[in-house]
């Protein structure tokens, strides 16, 4: 890749030492994602196989016991707590959820290069954005050429001229210029630095001794008249972007300009901002998510196309021109908007912003952002700008429009937020079948359900429930540790289940049921009390979660009513049917009880979650 300048390049060895290869290797560096869901739920699925192993055993041995050395019983109801303690399904839903949201970004232009960065796009609560290219269109057009001297050799006209005719440069500053003064050749060059993001200016040394340097006026003269730094300063101010044209009859010497400069001309370039930038930025603040201008043009000026847009805190601005690694970081958290930055410096932003506990997303169109990209939690590139920006990023604005970046947030949100919510309902009957299993254990009894009994279960209220809800909208701001958060969402309702159960065994002493009949009211009174799971996850209602309610209840109560054999159930007496309808009944204040107890012992027993 060619950051600057053109080339001729003999392609039998790679040039370690150029610029934008020292970047791309940096860049290369494979880096693990980060996903908060996929490494909580495999550290959730190793506790589990490990609570497998341990309660498998003892559970074999002690249905063996109580069967009387009958294999076909004792592998049966072993069987009924071991698969009941397997979370299944939970990876395939994520996997599935985290698809279906590839498929929604591909609609709304976006490329998802990988899957769980929609996660962690949905966490971010800072946004890093270049001025141009995102918040303005990148259609620069030069406003007004002032004159800064009369004896003037060579028109101005000319001289840029010239100057864009030899170094031949297609960005968007090259583009606006060249449509304003054209090329020439009337000055031949000598010799020619190609701009740069670290020296911020180019220069050319043209046969007839004289070296004409344009760029960022206090990279160009070290110190400015003070009526030339008022003129930019006031052009800043009006979020015009200024150059310097200054001329000196020293040659270019080791890829340097000359020292003794003097300004010609100051070229004012106004860069159009976005329609759309407004609404885009306004919806990032009010969904609390704060915005950092990073940009390597005068802080003043991208200061004041930030408040233009609206952006929060416009006014903190500060130039990074000459700041060690060290002070860069320091102020990183400090200020809103950032210019003169370099491309390490642009990496040093964002690694601090991170160790100050943020999740930082980073938008970037050129070879200069892929250190600051590859160090965000999530990186995005516009379609048209450099390959090897887009190569380290995890998504792909396809149409290089920002104004996509709402729609693109709101999808991970939506898709985290519902894998939540779904997956309490999964480690709600693994948590419930591990608490069984150790009481069955604990008082020497046989295990009451076979994998079958939990077919209304598994199927219509963790399955069903589960997917449909994965799919719903969502647009609250993804906060709080993953596990914690779902093990708060599905204790009340495991132990609900838990202390159902608990009550029949204890029934049982007064009734005599049998088996069959325990088993029966066992599972309805469980599936129950997962439906009751199930409303409250639903919890704001809207049509579509009303209408899942509804839809699982009556599959459930056709299946009891119609199949009954398919899930193992026997037919009760009334009485048996009234005890069981009273222990529905009790589940929902229990279960309401026991959330209400969690919440108060919120960050004393979990870590704090964001309910």
């Amino acid at each position: 890749f060619v950051v600057s300048g053109n080339c001729v390049a003999r392609v039998d060895k790679v040039g370690k030492q150029n610029y934008v290869e020292i970047l791309q290797q940096k860049a290369k560096k494979y880096k693990k994602p980060h996903s908060e869901i996929m490494n909580s739920l495999n550290l959730a699925i190793k506790a589990i196989t490990g609570f497998i192993i341990i309660i498998g055993l003892l559970m074999l041995f002690n249905n063996l016991s109580i069967n009387g050395g009958n294999i076909k019983q004792t592998i049966t109801a072993t069987s009924g707590s071991i698969i009941g303690m397997i979370p299944s399904g939970l990876f395939l839903l994520t996997s599935l959820a985290l698809a279906v949201s590839v498929i929604r970004l591909a609609k709304n232009k976006t490329l998802v290069q990988d899957l769980y960065c929609i996660e962690m796009l949905a966490r971010v609560d800072v946004l890093c954005l270049d001025k141009t290219g995102t918040i303005t269109d990148g259609k620069m057009k030069v406003q007004e050429v002032v004159a800064l001297r009369s004896d003037i050799s060579t028109p101005i006209n000319t001289v840029m001229g010239s100057m864009l005719a030899v170094l031949g440069e297609s960005n968007q500053t090259n583009i606006a210029l060249t449509d304003y003064f054209g090329y020439s050749k009337r000055l031949k060059m000598q010799d020619m630095i190609a701009f740069n993001s670290e020296k911020k200016y180019s220069a050319v040394t043209f046969t007839n001794g004289t070296t004409y340097v344009l760029g960022a006026p206090e990279f160009v003269v070290n110190s400015l008249p003070t009526r030339i730094e008022q003129a930019v300063n006031n052009y800043a101010q009006s979020g015009l972007r200024v150059l310097l044209l200054a001329d000196s009859n020293e040659p270019i010497k080791n890829n340097n300009a000359p020292k003794d400069l003097n300004p010609l001309a100051l070229i004012v370039i106004q860069d159009h901002i976005r329609d759309d930038a407004q609404d885009t930025i306004k919806w990032f603040m009010e969904s609390g998510v704060d915005i950092k201008v990073i940009s390597g043009d005068n802080p003043i000026a991208v200061s004041e196309i930030a408040k233009r847009v609206g952006i929060k805190g416009a006014e903190k601005y500060i130039s990074l021109e000459g700041l060690s690694g060290a002070e860069v970081a320091a102020i990183a958290n400090n200020y809103t908007v950032f210019g003169r930055v370099t491309p390490e410096q642009k990496a040093i932003l964002v690694k601090s912003m991170k160790v100050a506990g943020r999740t930082v997303a980073m938008t970037g169109d050129g070879v200069n952002d892929i250190l600051a990209m590859k160090e965000s939690n999530c990186a995005i590139a516009m379609a048209s700008g450099a390959e090897a920006a887009r190569n380290v990023s995890h998504l792909v604005l396809l149409d290089s429009n920002f104004a996509s970046m709402p729609k693109v947030v709101r999808e991970g949100r939506r898709v985290i937020n519902n894998i939540k919510n779904s997956a309490s309902l999964f480690l709600m009957k693994t948590i419930y079948t591990i608490l069984l299993s150790l009481f069955v254990l604990i008082t020497h009894k046989a295990y009451p359900f076979t994998p079958k009994n939990m077919f209304l279960l598994e199927t219509f209220i963790i399955g069903i429930g589960s997917f449909f809800l994965a799919l719903e909208p969502n647009n609250n701001r993804v906060t709080g540790k993953f596990l914690p958060s779902v093990i708060k969402r599905s204790l009340p309702a495991a132990i609900s289940m838990f202390i159902n159960v608990v009550a029949l065994f204890i029934l049982n002493n007064f009734y005599s049921l049998s088996i069959q009949e325990l088993t029966t009211m066992g599972i309805i009174a469980v599936t129950f009390a997962g439906f009751i799971a199930l409303i409250r996850v639903c919890v704001p209602y809207s049509w579509y979660k009303l209408a899942l309610v509804v839809i699982v209840f009556l599959l459930i109560i056709f299946t009891i009513r119609f199949i009954p054999s398919l899930v193992g159930l026997t037919a009760l007496s009334t009485e048996k049917m009234l005890i069981t309808v009273i222990m529905i009944e009790t589940t929902y204040p229990i279960m309401n009880s026991l959330f209400w107890v969690s919440q108060r012992f919120d960050g004393l027993i979990l870590p704090k979650s964001e309910e």
